[in-house]
């Protein structure tokens, strides 16, 4: 009987033993748009596998639906622990209080000169650190090797001018073809887009309707009315724009790194250039982007959500993260021991076009600046007058930096 009892309280202990290991489990929740993303599943489930006392769940929620969502979210006290979003809506977070600030933290961890500078500065605010850079892109010009040899081309466009000539010779090879695509939606992949070419012009964010950012606004507003640009890019998100150029019947189309995953099936030669450049300005630049980690403030587990980022940005973890979705990692260690960018004849013109690449405003406020340029830009590509266009745009910039 002694021996029963004794094996019956053991069984018992060790029930309650794995019931407080169970319990003592702490659950972080990340909000992410990436869709269909079989590098977060393979982030989470590495990071689930090596860690007992942490779980981690990942939400997809889509890139239009996110602001709201989290919005919300702030108001009803359902956040997220972890929040993956673009650098460009972490001013907006920070300012308000959403956001966990970091600073001390990432000095502890002490890996900041492990990552691309811009990289790591887009995750600041106002002199604190607020996000850690999952990854960095940029754009560029892919284009179609075997279009480019039957309209006689040879290099890629180094101007405007160039760029319009080549958009010309191509369309002129077919009724189906195009010479160039971009995408010029009413989101911020349209205004993502144009940066390049506004910065390209001179102009910038705060200052659009000058001459500089009338050219650019007038080349793409040309190019659309020549025929070069179908109109249908007015509607065109940026993956999509690469699944079209897949097909065949485009000659050259602005886009990232992360539209090689579209390119699988394509039956020709494609490259991939720098940008061309205004010739009175003479810089190609180009639009830093990419997205951020960070903490919620409001979370209730933040030291395991800081954890799980520490985890995503180890170098072998980032590193297939990145491989997985096409992408280029914040960390220029890893790019630079890494054949898959360092040697890679593709990634290696993203990885110059980095060079010039800019950041948009850390500004609060830049959401409803992007706002303001994505209506010209779609009153302009749909016959507006230019000037008038970006006029408007202006007031609008102007009343929201008031503020």
């Amino acid at each position: 009987m002694k021996k029963l009892l004794s094996v019956l309280l053991i069984s018992s202990l060790m029930i309650l033993s794995i019931g407080s290991i169970v319990q003592a489990q702490t659950t972080v929740e990340v909000w992410h748009y990436f869709a269909d993303s079989e590098g977060m599943e393979y982030v989470v489930e590495e990071f689930n596998s090596s860690h007992s006392d942490i779980k981690v769940d990942s939400r997809f929620i889509h890139f239009s639906e996110l602001e709201n969502q989290i919005t919300k979210g702030l108001l009803s006290g359902d956040v997220p622990d972890v929040l993956i979003t673009g650098s460009d809506t972490l001013a907006k977070w920070a300012e308000n209080g959403a956001l966990l600030d970091i600073t001390d933290r990432a000095k502890e961890w002490g890996v900041k000169d492990n990552f691309y500078k811009g990289g790591w500065e887009s995750g600041m605010y106002d002199g604190k650190l607020y996000a850690i850079p999952q990854n960095i892109n940029t754009l560029a010009i892919f284009y179609n090797k075997d279009l480019f040899e039957e309209a006689g081309l040879s290099g890629a466009p180094k101007t405007w001018d160039q760029l319009r000539n080549y958009a010309k010779k191509i369309s002129q090879l077919g009724e189906k073809t195009h010479g160039l695509t971009f995408s010029a939606t009413k989101d911020e992949s349209g205004t993502f887009q144009f940066a390049p070419f506004l910065w390209q012009s001179g102009a910038s964010f705060e200052n659009v309707n000058g001459e500089g950012g009338q050219a650019a606004l007038s080349l793409w507003q040309e190019m659309i009315e020549e025929g070069y640009t179908p109109k249908s890019v007015l509607n065109t998100p940026q993956y999509e724009l690469a699944v079209n150029f897949a097909a065949g019947n485009v000659g050259m189309v602005v886009n990232g790194p992360w539209a090689l995953s579209a390119f699988g099936d394509a039956e020709f030669d494609y490259g991939v250039f720098t940008m061309p450049v205004k010739k009175d300005v003479g810089i190609p630049y180009s639009v830093l982007g990419g997205e951020s980690i960070g903490i919620m403030k409001d979370s209730e587990n933040k030291d395991a959500a800081w954890e799980f980022i520490k985890f995503f940005n180890e170098p072998d973890v980032i590193k297939e993260w990145c491989k997985i979705e096409n992408r280029i990692p914040g960390r220029k260690d890893v790019v630079n021991n890494t054949p898959r960018w360092s040697e890679d004849e593709i990634m290696l013109v993203f990885a110059k076009q980095l060079e010039n690449a800019k950041a948009r405003p850390a500004h609060p406020k830049y959401p409803q600046m992007s706002a303001a340029i994505q209506i010209a830009i779609q009153d302009a590509l749909t016959g507006g007058n230019v000037e008038e266009v970006l006029d408007k745009a202006q007031g609008k910039i102007d009343s929201v930096l008031s503020d």
